[in-house]
């Protein structure tokens, strides 16, 4: 049970990274910020920040 307790916490924290990784992007690309430094410091795919 606490492995599956272990999994589930990492696995939202995971979640949330992800989250304000894109949020940060699409603010960096509202703020005119090169696509391929906001890929290089966020580490999100070039094409996902182009549709964000």
């Amino acid at each position: 049970m606490a492995v599956g307790r272990a999994e589930g916490r990492a696995e939202g924290i995971a979640e949330g990274i992800a989250q304000n990784n894109k949020e940060k992007a699409k603010l960096m690309k509202e703020k005119g910020l090169d696509i391929n430094l906001i890929a290089e410091i966020t580490g999100l795919p070039k094409k996902k920040i182009l549709s964000l």
